[in-house]
């Protein structure tokens, strides 16, 4: 992704909020987004509470919620 495109799609979808990208497989998508304000990416691995907090919008992959199911799993 480049990373004017990235922010032009991202705008369009979401406006001015903050959003926080969830997956594990998509290293273009880091580096694509990895200077846009407000626009972060975490892999299932590094996701928290206070992440989820401090953004508006939450966007995550089929792949990384099948993720999030199997450590929910292991704590339960």
């Amino acid at each position: 992704f480049k990373t004017k495109d990235l922010t032009a799609q991202i705008r369009t979808l979401f406006g001015n909020k903050k959003v926080l990208f969830i997956d594990d497989n998509n290293d273009n998508l880091g580096l694509g987004i990895r200077n846009l304000y407000g626009v972060n990416i975490l892999p299932v691995m590094g996701l928290n509470v206070y992440d989820i907090l401090r953004h508006d919008i939450l966007v995550v992959s089929e792949s990384a919620m099948d993720g999030i199911q199997e450590r929910v799993a292991k704590v339960c």
